[in-house]
């Protein structure tokens, strides 16, 4: 279960000027990446996703040009796919004012999920067989015509885990942040100033 939490104001990680120029510097060398992108796959550049195409490796080949990190971090990369979704329109556009740019809100998240183990457990029994060789009896367990399982159950043992596999049991979103955002809309809209020298008279 994932859900989120309050949010704190947080400063963007790269700066969002140069991000606005390298993107639209890469859509001019390939404008279909941009193009193509319609959800979060097009844009995943986790460390264990391979790039859905070059997208991610053109964005670091070329951030040095606007002085960007030439390395950039999970954070940094988790930043540029959600201000690619935001803004996709506008990058294609070629819009150079970043003050036009949504800037993504990073977000609180609570995981709640299950940590699977594969490990080895044996149960421990006695049984009574008769037989001439060892070797024999081995043979005979060995071939499962003696079952263990058949004799008397004394106790059971754990061993280490070899594999451990995560799964995030529920996903959960709250409207806090949302309204939070419609909030702060509202209010910033209210406080525009009106530019007496565009008003139209009559």
């Amino acid at each position: 279960m994932i859900s989120e939490q309050e949010q704190k104001p947080v400063t963007t990680p790269l700066n969002v000027k140069g991000l606005v120029l390298l993107l639209q510097h890469v859509n001019k060398i390939e404008p279909e990446w941009i193009e193509s992108v319609e959800s979060y796959e097009d844009v995943n550049f986790a460390p264990s996703y391979n790039f859905p195409n070059n997208l991610g490796k053109e964005i670091e080949k070329h951030a040095r040009l606007f002085a960007l990190p030439t390395k950039m971090s999970a954070d940094e990369f988790d930043f540029i796919s959600a201000f690619i979704l935001e803004n996709k329109d506008k990058i294609i556009e070629g819009i150079k004012d970043s003050s036009e740019y949504i800037i993504p809100k990073q977000k609180t998240f609570l995981i709640t999920g299950e940590e699977r183990y594969t490990a080895r457990k044996g149960d421990i029994f006695e049984i009574k067989e008769t037989a001439y060789n060892e070797e024999y009896l081995k043979e005979l367990i060995n071939s499962h015509e003696i079952m263990l399982s058949d004799g008397k159950f004394i106790r059971e043992e754990w061993g280490d885990s070899w594999y451990m596999e995560q799964e995030i049991l529920e996903i959960m979103q709250s409207v806090i942040q949302k309204r939070m955002h419609f909030l702060k809309r509202m209010v910033d809209m209210g406080r525009r100033k009106e530019i007496k020298g565009f008003r139209r008279f009559d």
